[in-house]
C-alpha cells in the first residue's frame, strides 16, 4: 500500500498495518516469513509517526500494527514508534517465567 494514501473511512478509528517496505521480497517472496523480514529505519519510523499524527487529526483512535513478524523485528518496531510519539514505553522485566 503506498505511503501516501491515508484515507479515514470511519472517523471512530483508524488502522495501520505495517508489514514491511521491501518490495522485492513482498512481491517475489515465497513465504510469509520471507515476505515480512523487513527491519524498519529510524527514518521510516518517522515516516509513520508523521502517517499516524496526521490520521489522529482525523479520527478518535489510532492503531498501528507492525506485523513484519520475523524475529523481533514487529516489537522493536511497535516501541521504537512510541518513543518517537513520546508514548510511555514500558519496559520489559528482567527475566521472563518460561510459559511452557
Amino acid at each position: 500500500m503506498p505511503s501516501d494514501l491515508d484515507t479515514i473511512t470511519q472517523p471512530e478509528f483508524s488502522y495501520l498495518r505495517l508489514h514491511g517496505r521491501d518490495a522485492k521480497a513482498y512481491l517475489t517472496g515465497k513465504t510469509v516469513a520471507a515476505r515480512f523480514n523487513y527491519d524498519y529505519s529510524d527514518q521510516e519510523i518517522d515516516e509513520v509517526a508523521e502517517r499516524s499524527r496526521k490520521l489522529a487529526r482525523e479520527a478518535k483512535d489510532v492503531h498501528v500494527v507492525f506485523n513484519n513478524n520475523n524475529l523481533d523485528y514487529a516489537p522493536r518496531a511497535a516501541t521504537r514508534l512510541r518513543t518517537v510519539l513520546s508514548q510511555s514505553v514500558a519496559l520489559p522485566l528482567p527475566e521472563t517465567p518460561e510459559l511452557f
